[in-house]
């Protein structure tokens, strides 16, 4: 049995008063880029680094990649930015996983709410929630163990310091 790993990670906080012309291009606010670094460092304490990254192409996730792989000094991590990532659904996301796990021993996906959410839920139906209510908060990774495609342990749900 051939186990994985799957890593959700949802962007950090983005800046509402940015300016941006759209949503797609709202840029992360100062809250968002520490959040970014701090999940990033959280990433390099458990060691987790994925071999393939599916980014969302938009303004907020590239924004939190980037913030991310300098905080865990990833440099050479295949990534890959997707259009298709922004705000899919949950069954789309899980077209786009099965088909990237056929390569990948540690895939990340860096997307959106409320996708993440519900795919975290269809993977892991008894993941806890947050205090506030939420299940994958701004920052927020998922860390899944796969084995043959099929979930079969949340080893971690972290946002660092908002437990």
């Amino acid at each position: 049995m051939a186990t994985q790993q799957l890593v959700l990670l949802r962007h950090a906080k983005s800046d509402w008063h940015s300016g941006a012309n759209s949503d797609f291009d709202r840029p992360l606010s100062k809250r968002g880029q520490r959040g970014a670094v701090a999940i990033g460092e959280w990433f390099q304490s458990k060691s987790i680094e994925p071999d393939l990254i599916l980014c969302s192409s938009s303004e907020r996730t590239t924004e939190t990649l980037s913030l991310v792989c300098s905080a865990c000094r990833w440099q050479d991590t295949e990534t890959r930015f997707l259009r298709s990532l922004y705000h899919a659904s949950e069954n789309d996301l899980v077209a786009i996983i099965e088909n990237a796990l056929i390569d990948s021993q540690t895939l990340m996906v860096v997307g959106h709410n409320p996708g993440l959410e519900m795919l975290l839920l269809r993977y892991c139906p008894n993941a806890p929630f947050f205090s506030n209510g939420k299940l994958m908060p701004t920052a927020t990774a998922a860390v899944i163990s796969m084995t043959n495609g099929v979930a079969t342990k949340l080893l971690y749900l972290e946002k660092p310091s908002k437990r």
